[in-house]
This record gives C-alpha cells, sequence and structure tokens, in this order.
C-alpha cells in the first residue's frame, strides 16, 4: 500500500478490508450475493422495507508501532502490489495504470475469490495513505481503508482505519431485496477489526525483518 499529495485513490484491501466486511455475506461473499440477487429479483417487491441504515457506526481503527521510518513504512504499505504479504484477504493488487490513481484489489477466503476496484483518495510519501472501495463494478463509494504514519520513539506509529460509507446501505440492499443490511454490518465488523489486526502485525513482522 503507497502516499504527501491528494490524487484519486484507494488501495488495501479491498481491500481490504473489505469489500472489507466481505470475509463473510454470512459465509458466501460478494459473489453470493449477486447470484442471490438474480434468484430474489421477481420477487423484490414482497420484501418489506427496512429503515436506512446508520453506517456512522461501522467505523475501526487499529494502531501499532514499528521499528521502521515513517518513509520506510509507507513505502510498503502504498504498494498495493505487495497487499497480500500483510493481508489475510486482499491477496493481490493490480494498478490500472502508471498513474497509480486507481487499482484493483483480488480478495480470497476459503469460499470464494473476487475483486474489487479501488480509487486511491491521498497518496502523501511518509504521512498518509487512503483509498475507497468502489464495489466490483467501480460504479458506488462503499468503503473507505485509511493508513496514517507518525514518527514516535522507536519507530512509526501506524494507524489503519476502516469506514463504511453511506452508500453501502443503498448498495447492498439493490444487490439483495430485503436484506437487513445492519444486521450484515454487525457481523462484518469483529471480522473486519479482527482482519485490521493481523494486517498491521504482519506488516510490522515484514518491516522489521
Amino acid at each position: 500500500m503507497s502516499p504527501p499529495r491528494e490524487v484519486g485513490r484507494p488501495q488495501r484491501v479491498a481491500v481490504l478490508h473489505s469489500e472489507a466486511g466481505v470475509r463473510s455475506i454470512r459465509g458466501r461473499g460478494a459473489q453470493g450475493l449477486v447470484s442471490r440477487r438474480a434468484r430474489l429479483g421477481a420477487a423484490a417487491s414482497n420484501f418489506p422495507t427496512l429503515p436506512p441504515v446508520d453506517t456512522s457506526k461501522y467505523q475501526h481503527t487499529e494502531t501499532v508501532v514499528i521499528a521502521a521510518s515513517p518513509a520506510a513504512v509507507y513505502d510498503l504499505v502504498s504498494d498495493i502490489t505487495r497487499m497480500g504479504e500483510w493481508s489475510p484477504v486482499c491477496t493481490a493488487g493490480e494498478w490500472h495504470d502508471d498513474t497509480q490513481a486507481s487499482f484493483t484489489g483480488t480478495n480470497t477466503t476459503p469460499d470464494r475469490t473476487w475483486q474489487t476496484k479501488c480509487r486511491v483518495d491521498v497518496a502523501d510519501p511518509g504521512v498518509e495513505f487512503a483509498f475507497t472501495n468502489l464495489g466490483m463494478e467501480g460504479d458506488a463509494e462503499l468503503v473507505r481503508w485509511g493508513y496514517t504514519f507518525r514518527a514516535v520513539d522507536g519507530g512509526t506509529e501506524v494507524t489503519e482505519s476502516w469506514q463504511v460509507l453511506e452508500n453501502y446501505d443503498e448498495f447492498l440492499t439493490k444487490l439483495v431485496p430485503g436484506m437487513d443490511v445492519a444486521q450484515y454490518l454487525d457481523g462484518v465488523k469483529p471480522v473486519t477489526q479482527q482482519g485490521m489486526a493481523e494486517t498491521l502485525a504482519n506488516l510490522k513482522a515484514v518491516a522489521e525483518s
């Protein structure tokens, strides 16, 4: 994953995190959502209308101190082609072109493999790297992932952040009519938290090796 300048960007986890949370849609993953939508499309009008989801509840940060410089750690994180070395879900990343303003992340769980398109939002070397997961088609702002880097005694304090965006509710409701998005995200959040802790632990191990 990689960042001082504002660009139209994402990265990680898909990554990560996520989509960050699509480590499970109760175990079926993003592709399961698509096939389920096909089955339910004709009966969509039969589903009850659920209240809008307050997505502001679905965010999290994890922090670790790494014995390396902010510039060195930034270079690792902002190189999205190396994502698979630390992320437990995002196994690969590929830049769309030489501008490195967007990329495709490949995510893998025991059940399936899927890809999401991401836009890099911030790429500030040694300071911050952030990107937005735009979903499988690249047409919806769903999840924002970010990394900040701060020099401290002993190296660099790295903070990873995950934030589900407002469009997520509408996106999933259209994909799977009648889906209880709040219930789904309630399940996604602890899985994502665990994945973020694993990501930073793996990043630390690589950076300090």
